[in-house]
């Protein structure tokens, strides 16, 4: 049992945005960056760090993946961990998320 760490009884459940409150919020942005940048989080699941610490080299236009490796904190850009069997509890790690044909067009626009 010593591998496992308890996150205490303070942590909320992350609650999501509902698909009606998703288009609420996009319809009021008028279009552009900001409103790219919301759709762009919505279809991602992205936190704000690690959608301002994307950087093109770790987008796959082609394949349609992009690569989550560095995420902005408290103002800098900082690698992510890579999850393993010997670091039992991760809050930010790397990984690769499949971008929806819209979200390539989208990004391929900027």
């Amino acid at each position: 049992m010593d591998q496992f760490y308890s996150v205490g009884n303070n942590t909320k459940e992350v609650e999501p945005f509902n698909a009606e409150e998703r288009e609420k919020v996009i319809r009021t942005l008028p279009k552009g960056y900001a409103r790219d940048f919301y759709e762009f989080a919505f279809w991602t699941g992205l936190r704000t760090g690690e959608q301002i610490g994307l950087r093109w080299k770790n987008v796959d236009l082609d394949r349609g993946y992009i690569y989550v490796r560095e995420s902005v904190v408290k103002g800098k850009l900082v690698g992510l961990k890579t999850a393993s069997v010997n670091t039992p509890f991760i809050t930010q790690s790397s990984r690769r998320i499949f971008m929806p044909h819209f979200g390539t067009q989208t990004v391929s626009y900027h």
